[in-house]
């Protein structure tokens, strides 16, 4: 199956060409954006060009608000064939955090192609070593 999309105008019904098509971002006002652009934006708004977690600090666990959640909870486990290593150094983060009270502050970027997200890393006291 081949997926074919085409945009039309809802005023005029007319069919709307690809190069034609704008996307907007909000920066104190609409400013429109090319989807070429759009992709360069995101790279460049990512501190680094793979997909990961990167720590950037730690907070008090009674700074973190239960309140202004902004998206879905991800859990975090580590992957010991892809990345050797990783599931001593999450579990050993993990205890380290738990034992000093306190969550790390952290950018996560989940695609190349994706703008990276701020997230909240907390550990989570299970059996499996996933902080949330």
């Amino acid at each position: 199956t081949i997926k074919n999309t085409i945009r039309t105008n809802t005023e005029t019904g007319e069919v709307v060409a690809p190069e034609d098509v704008h996307h907007f971002a909000d920066f104190c006002g609409r400013v429109s954006i090319h989807p070429a652009d759009l992709g360069k934006m995101k790279k460049a708004s990512n501190s680094h060009n793979e997909a990961g977690l990167v720590v950037h600090g730690f907070r008090p666990m009674k700074l973190l608000s239960t309140t202004n959640l902004m998206s879905r909870s991800s859990i975090g486990i580590a992957n010991d064939s892809r990345v050797s290593g990783s599931e001593k150094a999450l579990y050993n983060l993990k205890q380290s955090m738990m034992k000093k009270g306190v969550f790390a502050v952290g950018e996560l970027l989940t695609r190349v192609s994706a703008m990276s997200k701020m997230v909240a890393i907390v550990p989570k006291n299970d059996e499996f070593g996933g902080v949330l």
